[in-house]
C-alpha cells in the first residue's frame, strides 16, 4: 500500500462537504420559513377517535425558532423547534420553554432534564398534520403522520389563516 492510501484510510471517512452542509442548513432554513404563520387546528385524533378540531378553538403560531400553542385564545405552550425535513416521515421535535425570551436572550426549558417530544409532520401548502406517539414511547418518531384514528398515537390537523386575519404579533416581553 502506497503511503497516500496509508494516510487516507488512518484519516478514516471523509468529513461532510461543505457545500452538503450548507444545502442542508437552506433546507431547513426553507422548511422553518414554510411553517411560518398562524395555524387554525381542524382536526384531531386521541387514539381511536377523531373529533372536530374547530370545536376546540385551538391553534399555533409558528414564529423564528418559536411555535406556541393555544386553545381558547389561552396560551397551553410556547416551545422551541427544530425540524429534520429529509426524513421520511419529516421530523418536528418540540422543547416547551417557560415564555417567549427576549430578544437576544436565550429561552428557558420548562424541564431542562425533559428531552425533546419528538413528532412527525406533513406540510401541504396551507394544510399542516402533526402525529405523536401517546403509547409510553414518546422519545420515539410515530413511523408515519396520519389522520385516520389508530390505538397509541394522537394527530392534529391545522389549516394556515391568511395573513391579514392572524393575530398580530406579541411584543417582547420587558425585564423590570
Amino acid at each position: 500500500m502506497t503511503p497516500t492510501l496509508v494516510l487516507l484510510a488512518a484519516l478514516g471517512p471523509a468529513a461532510p462537504v461543505p457545500h452538503a452542509v450548507a444545502a442542508r442548513k437552506a433546507r431547513v432554513e426553507a422548511e422553518v420559513e414554510a411553517l411560518r404563520g398562524h395555524w387554525k387546528m381542524t382536526q384531531y385524533g386521541q387514539g381511536p377517535q377523531a373529533y372536530d378540531g374547530a370545536a376546540l378553538n385551538s391553534d399555533a403560531e409558528f414564529r423564528g425558532a418559536f411555535v406556541t400553542f393555544r386553545t381558547g385564545g389561552a396560551v397551553v405552550t410556547h416551545n422551541t423547534f427544530q425540524v429534520d425535513p429529509d426524513a421520511e416521515p419529516k421530523r418536528i421535535d418540540l422543547t416547551e420553554i417557560v415564555e417567549l425570551p427576549a430578544a437576544g436572550q436565550p429561552p428557558r426549558p420548562r424541564d431542562p432534564d425533559r428531552p425533546p417530544r419528538r413528532r412527525v409532520y406533513r406540510l401541504d401548502g396551507d394544510k399542516l398534520v402533526i402525529t405523536a406517539r401517546i403509547d409510553g414511547t414518546v422519545d420515539e418518531y410515530p413511523a408515519r403522520v396520519g389522520t385516520t384514528p389508530e390505538a397509541g398515537l394522537n394527530f392534529f390537523v391545522y389549516e394556515r389563516v391568511p395573513t391579514d386575519t392572524a393575530p398580530p404579533p406579541r411584543p417582547a416581553r420587558r425585564e423590570p
